[in-house]
């Protein structure tokens, strides 16, 4: 940014800067200085330390205090015999990301590529974000987040944690907020699982199959499948649907429930007078790859007598070793966090939503 040299700086000087009276000088003339800055705008040329001490009737050592903490703050920057103006940096908003640390384990690998999404943008766009953990056990929202909101030192929050307790506490705080959710709620970005299912089926539809079954995760799953399963066509039959809540599984790795799901599905339509389906969708990743060795130890050629689509996320290595075999609905994390950024900035800089609730669509990859 060229920094723009007008005399109007200290036009606006003489208005806004008077002596300071106050015991606590250093408070007040940052407060001042802040609302100098603010009022200039990005770039502008600001007085000369001297002009600084004569309009503030501070001494040189007050306000080289003061300067270095707005500096800190990206308020003010000085340039070698050029003199002093007001940091580009001043418009530039911190985000507030808020994460639940159990979701960032091998199995949650999606919310870490959010997390190195926003990552990305930091060092490619100049983006500022800070990263608070929230712990579901404490009922309480992290101290440090707690803290900067207060100090005003975040303008807004992407919130991942899926946390009812900081869902409400956010909503008792005057500061923007998006979050990663059902997008039941406003200001929210949600996945598509219903588009999601719906293309599985078709392309299901496309390759012969007229028989369809589900391991699914949330019983939102069953009522999605369903849907999309009515919609085109597709049969389908109590025995040919698992959702995690059928095996009672409250812990366990999603490898291990893709496993039993799997073997329970084989059990269930062991006979000729109760078949498999020729088609099958499961709807998570690392799910899917406990499930598929079991039907494929059970005889069943994939992509062949038994299609199979797994939802995940594009770049995700987990299926690699049936790349050739399986369709893919993939979600794109980097969409998810240009959307969960544009609602929010948006939302920070007080500009009309297009939409309050913002759709990810998935993308069908086909087999190599």
């Amino acid at each position: 940014m060229s920094y723009v040299n007008d005399p109007a700086h200290l036009v606006a000087s003489r208005r806004l800067l008077t002596p300071i009276k106050e015991v606590a000088k250093q408070p007040a003339a940052i407060a001042q200085i802040t609302r100098l800055a603010r009022n200039l705008g990005a770039g502008a040329k600001l007085p000369t330390f001297r002009e600084f001490c004569a309009f503030l009737e501070i001494t040189p050592t007050t306000l080289e205090r003061c300067l270095r903490r707005l500096e800190e703050q990206d308020i003010v920057i000085r340039q070698n015999r050029s003199g002093m103006y007001v940091s580009p940096a001043l418009d530039r908003k911190t985000t507030g990301v808020i994460f639940s640390a159990h979701l960032f384990s091998h199995e949650h690998a999606f919310f870490a590529s959010l997390l190195d999404g926003c990552a990305r943008r930091a060092e490619v766009r100049g983006e500022r974000f800070s990263f608070f953990v929230s712990s579901p056990a404490s009922g309480q929202p992290p101290l440090d987040l707690q803290e900067a909101v207060r100090d005003n030192k975040i303008d807004g929050v992407i919130d991942l944690s899926y946390s009812v307790t900081l869902r409400t506490w956010f909503e008792a705080q005057s500061i923007p907020v998006v979050r990663l959710d059902s997008g039941k709620a406003p200001h929210t970005i949600c996945l598509d699982g219903q588009k999601q299912s719906l293309a599985c089926l078709k392309e299901f539809l496309k390759r012969g199959s007229r028989t369809v079954g589900l391991i699914g995760m949330p019983e939102e799953d069953r009522t999605r499948f369903h849907a999309a399963a009515v919609r085109i066509g597709l049969q389908t039959k109590p025995e040919w649907i698992v959702c995690r809540s059928d095996l009672g599984l409250q812990a366990g790795s999603f490898e291990d429930y893709g496993r039993q799901a799997a073997k329970r599905m084989l059990k269930a339509t062991s006979s000729k007078t109760r078949p498999l389906p020729t088609a099958l969708l499961i709807t998570n990743d690392m799910v899917a790859r406990g499930a598929l060795p079991v039907l494929e130890a059970a005889g069943f050629r994939l992509g062949h007598d038994l299609h199979v689509a797994a939802c995940t996320n594009r770049g995700a290595a987990s299926l690699l070793e049936w790349e050739d075999k399986l369709i893919r609905s993939e979600i794109d994390p980097a969409e998810v966090v240009e959307a969960l950024c544009t609602m929010l900035e948006n939302l920070m800089h007080h500009r009309p939503l297009i939409k309050a609730v913002t759709k990810i669509h998935p993308h069908l990859r086909l087999p190599s």
